[in-house]
């Protein structure tokens, strides 16, 4: 069996950060990481972290 999580209602962009904690993370592109696993049975839930950037400007 092969564990892997999606993203599919955040769309990503290159000024928001992500954090996590993970072995073998890979980039695989600009807003895209990869952990791929077999036979994973996870000893806690997966906690991850999405900051958004927030521009001061034009907040009127």
């Amino acid at each position: 069996m092969t564990a892997f999580a999606s993203r599919s209602n955040f769309k990503g962009s290159t000024d928001n950060l992500v954090s996590f904690c993970g072995e073998g993370v890979e980039k695989i592109a600009a807003t895209r990481f990869e952990i791929r696993e077999t036979d994973f049975w996870p000893a806690q839930n997966m906690e991850i972290l999405f900051l958004q950037r927030y521009s001061f400007e034009n907040t009127n």
